[in-house]
């Protein structure tokens, strides 16, 4: 309902109550019988009047509210992808090479850096013997050649890191011996001198 004609009804029902509020005021010196009859009928036509006025509001509220929907226009979002217009073609196809080409440098990278672990486990595994003669290549190129996803690479992976790992660690021995000696000399030189001073 319209804010305007709640508060008119609200005025209309004060005017009423305030028109009841006189007439019982002028009526008390009158038949209290017939006044209250008289005040009852007037109640009852003041109730009807307004019960008549609340579902006219009601009706117009509900005919306004019906004509606002059928103002309202349906909204469709409708999204659709012109390719009349030779640029829009000529983008996507673009985008198209562009992806494809793309992925085929990526293959193409991955082929390769794949080739180059192979080839550094193999000098690897050549280091690790000392040198090869034709019969251990052949025996190497099987090992990558085999299909066996990868089991035999990843056993040799495994034995070549464990020959480092026990080279490096040798070196690091030796390297350790080799200052404790010089560390030994030099003690022994100042025990020397330290006699030779006394």
């Amino acid at each position: 309902m319209d804010n305007n004609t709640i508060i008119e009804l609200f005025e209309e029902l004060k005017k009423q109550v305030g028109i009841l509020g006189r007439k019982i005021d002028d009526s008390r010196n009158a038949d209290v019988s017939n006044d209250a009859e008289r005040i009852l009928s007037e109640i009852a036509r003041s109730q009807a009047k307004l019960s008549a006025k609340f579902t006219d509001m009601e009706c117009r509220f509900a005919e306004r509210k019906q004509s606002a929907t059928d103002r309202l226009p349906l909204l469709r979002h409708i999204h659709t992808i012109d390719i009349k217009s030779s640029k829009i073609v000529a983008v996507m196809l673009g985008g198209a090479l562009a992806i494809v080409i793309e992925l085929w440098i990526i293959l193409s990278l991955y082929d390769r850096c794949a080739a180059l672990l192979d080839n550094d486990l193999k000098y690897r595994y050549v280091r690790m013997n000392g040198g090869i003669d034709d019969k251990g290549l052949c025996d190497l190129e099987d090992v990558f050649a085999a299909s066996d996803d990868g089991r035999n690479r990843k056993a040799l992976r495994r034995r070549i890191e464990r020959y480092e790992t026990a080279v490096r660690e040798s070196v690091e021995r030796i390297h350790r011996a080799a200052d404790e000696k010089r560390r030994a000399d030099a003690l022994q030189k100042e025990a020397e001198t330290l006699r030779e001073g006394n």
